[in-house]
């Protein structure tokens, strides 16, 4: 007899049943779908089998609740428990063919099976009777049924399981159709809601959701990495066809038999143009090579030639070849593989002149310049300048420390200046002492940078010594003053205020390209009027301006620095200016070039470690004076291996500039984007009023990285890690700032990646505890801490 329990009195139809059925109708269309695209391969047929089931109960429990009586319910609830009964079997069977453990688990399959048809025959499941809730009537069960419901729950464990080996052991497509598969599983499970109906719960039966959910996962799945039936013959084909490298294969004879899509966008020919013609067609006339090397090369062919173009171009290739044997092993033909490395040869090329360029600023610099090593002072590279200069040989310079061209009372004076140096220094005086004794003084401006994983530094120096003579006679007489002033190897100049000369020595004309000081006299060098006025301003408070950098202008139109020595003295109209200039643009331009290089990233163009050092920490005092805010994150790109090790380092290096440009893009002008190395990227945002309005620009920056990326031809797709770490929360200064938005960066990646943490004081004070521990742990032995009991 049947019994039913009524929780509502509605009778109307719902739209519950229109939505079971309109979903059972659309898992039943997407496994069709499914067949027709893969061509009925064993893997969609499985699939299909599946969506048929599902399908069945929903269609089944759609029917229970339009039913107009009790006893049709009950019918069409025996139906539904059929298909629910074989869902599971289905599900597994369909796991152990998409992971390829069909034979390994064909006696668990057939188990499955078994096991519920004898369920679905027996009618175990058959309900008791009846529910009557508002959306209709509903199989009615008993808490004994759950026994059941935990053997349907493990089987669909069991294959979440198997997915999950199957996406921790393999690696490209098959593991990202594995964890697609895994998802789709997952969202499934909570189908499981359906249960609580069944007991009397009064719950919504919103389970056909899930069912759609797994069926459209499952389904876009197998579309986009299970559709190929992978034979020898289609891998073949298809490893010929999108090879990276260009592939040639000719016969005996020398006749071009196939040609892939690579060489053929190599050499700019259409489909069929090569097929036919002898190799010597693309073999560029110049090349040495002789059609038997090309055809009896054994193998072992390897080296760099010259292939010629549709157009009459010439590429630099480097080809490698080997025979295409028949079955008895006979050769039958040749295979060449050839990759293009005229750009490589080309950036070769502009590395050598590079290399060049810095040797000709180094080595013909007329400045003295060397390089010394900071932790042993002792110098690596010295130019020919400072050879000549100092006296000393070059072996000898290499065998010397910096404070072997030091006087021994100015030691004291050299250690301490050392503990002070900055990454750069620059016009400080000091007194060194040549080969022969003789003592001078010695403008130094060095730049730190590291070489060989070692600190080192490159010193610049200007020997001052005859301009503080000059300097001093100048103040003696006004007859030696002559002298100097016509005999100066340095400019030297008197003008008015507003920058009229009055005289000037021949020196002077020839830094300004004239050919005397007549032609000098009538004409203006200052290139801004208003950085002339601010230093007459200064001259005014100070009287006097030494080793002034000033820009000016050539005769001709070009720049030219100088270093200028200024002092006021009185006359009419205000006063007159005497000075000096020393042609100091071969050193600025040295000097530039190197500090832009020491501080920017090569590649990116961005700051590099030292620049963002540098600007957490002027951020850092801004935000210490006005109560402000400062974030500091740390990311890195998620596979960006991958992509490096999959297509080339060329590759990896522009993915590299478009999401440095991607990340500029995500600031405000006043904030820093800075590369560390590697694929490891920190932004510094400054003169924040909440700390949290970092997590906007995160988020920004996420959806900007992963948006596709195109480089040379390749689209791509990556996401990135974020750690954020907030000033004065997670730090007061820089290494703990950056230490701490590091961690945050790889809880961000325990996390799933493509998301943003913030740093944490419980994690933070966590690790630092469990460092402590270990540090005195090592020395307790030593100590003798340890106490037995």
């Amino acid at each position: 007899m049947n019994i039913v329990l009524s929780f509502s009195s509605s009778e109307a139809s719902n739209g519950l049943a229109l939505a079971t059925l309109l979903t059972a109708a659309a898992v039943l269309v997407l496994g069709l779908a499914v067949v027709a695209r893969a061509r009925a391969s064993l893997v969609s047929l499985l699939f299909f089998g599946i969506t048929i089931a599902a399908a069945g109960w929903l269609a089944g429990f759609s029917a229970i609740y339009e039913s107009p009586t009790p006893a049709r319910a009950l019918w069409w609830a025996r139906v539904s428990s059929v298909f629910a009964c074989l869902l599971p079997a289905a599900i597994f069977h369909f796991t152990a063919v998409y992971v390829g453990r069909r034979r390994d688990l064909r006696m668990a399959t057939l188990f499955c099976w078994i096991f519920c048809a004898a369920i679905a025959l027996t009618g175990a499941t058959t309900p008791l009777g009846v529910w009557r809730y508002s959306w209709g009537y509903y199989p009615r069960g008993s808490l004994s049924n759950l026994w059941l419901v935990a053997v349907f729950a493990g089987i669909l464990a069991a294959s979440i399981r198997l997915l999950w080996r199957a996406w921790h052991d393999s690696e490209g497509q098959s593991r990202q159709g594995a964890r697609a598969m895994m998802f789709a599983f997952i969202a499934s499970s909570f189908a499981l809601w359906d249960f609580l109906p069944l007991i009397g719960i009064r719950l919504y039966p919103v389970g056909f959701l899930a069912i759609l959910a797994f069926t459209g996962i499952a389904a876009n799945a197998i579309w986009r990495y299970q559709l190929v039936e992978l034979t020898p013959a289609y891998a073949a084909g298809q490893i010929l066809e999108t090879m990276k490298g260009a592939v040639i294969v000719a016969d005996l004879a020398g006749k071009i038999r196939v040609v892939n899509r690579a060489a053929l966008s190599l050499l700019g020919y259409s489909q069929g143009d090569l097929v036919g013609k002898h190799l010597r067609a693309i073999i560029d006339p110049e090349e040495s090579i002789s059609s038997g090397q090309l055809l009896q090369s054994h193998g072992m062919l390897d080296q760099q030639m010259g292939w010629i173009t549709a157009s009459g171009g010439r590429l630099d290739v480097l080809a490698s070849s080997s025979f295409v044997r028949d079955a008895s092993g006979a050769p039958v033909g040749v295979v060449y593989v050839a990759a293009d490395v005229t750009d490589r040869r080309r950036a070769e090329q502009a590395l050598r002149e590079s290399e060049h360029r810095y040797r000709t600023l180094f080595e013909g610099n007329p400045l003295p310049m060397w390089v010394y090593e900071y932790e042993t002072l002792r110098f690596v590279a010295v130019n020919e300048a400072a050879i000549q200069h100092y006296g000393y040989s070059k072996d000898e310079f290499l065998r010397m420390t910096i404070a072997d061209i030091r006087p021994a009372e100015e030691l004291p004076l050299m250690h301490e200046a050392l503990t002070h140096l900055r990454d750069r220094n620059r016009g400080g005086v000091f007194r060194h002492r040549k080969k022969d004794g003789s003592v001078f003084d010695a403008e130094i401006t060095s730049f730190e940078f590291v070489s060989g994983g070692r600190r080192a530094r490159l010193v610049i120096a200007v020997d001052v010594t005859e301009r503080h003579r000059a300097e001093e006679k100048l103040r003696d007489s006004e007859e030696r003053y002559r002298m100097l002033f016509e005999r100066n190897l340095a400019g030297v100049f008197r003008t008015t205020l507003d920058g009229r000369f009055l005289d000037v020595n021949d020196a002077l004309a020839r830094i300004f390209g004239y050919e005397g000081r007549r032609e000098l006299l009538e004409q203006s060098v200052y290139t801004s009027r208003e950085e002339r006025q601010r230093l007459i301003s200064r001259l005014r408070e100070q009287r006097s301006l030494s080793n002034v950098e000033v820009r000016m202008r050539r005769r001709d139109g070009t720049p030219v620095w100088v270093l200028e020595n200024m002092t006021l003295r009185e006359g009419p109209e205000g006063g007159v200016i005497e000075g000096t200039i020393i042609d100091i643009t071969e050193r600025k331009t040295a000097q530039e070039q190197m500090e832009y290089q020491a501080y920017h990233d090569v590649l990116t163009g961005l700051p590099n470690r030292l620049l963002f050092r540098d600007r957490i920490s002027v951020a850092l005092a801004h935000a210490r004076r006005n109560r402000r805010y400062v974030a500091v994150m740390f990311l890195d790109l998620d596979q960006f291996k991958l992509v490096n090790d999959t297509l080339g380092h060329t590759v990896g290096d522009g993915l590299l500039q478009a999401a440095a440009e991607r990340l500029v893009g995500c600031v405000r002008a006043d904030d820093t984007v800075a590369r560390m190395g590697g694929d490891e990227f920190t932004v510094l945002l400054s003169d924040l009023s909440d700390g949290r309005a970092a997590a906007t620009v995160a988020q920004k920056v996420l959806e900007s990285i992963s948006e596709p990326i195109v480089v040379e031809s390749h689209e791509l797709f990556i996401t990135t890690s974020i750690g954020i770490a907030i000033y004065p929360e997670d730090g007061g200064d820089t290494e703990t700032l950056l230490k701490n938005a590091d961690r945050a960066m790889y809880r961000a990646k325990e996390a799933g990646r493509n998301n943003f943490q913030f740093a944490m004081r419980a994690t933070i004070d966590a690790t630092a505890g469990r460092l402590s521990i270990e540090r005195s742990l090592h020395h307790a032995f030593e100590r003798k801490e340890f106490v037995v009991h």
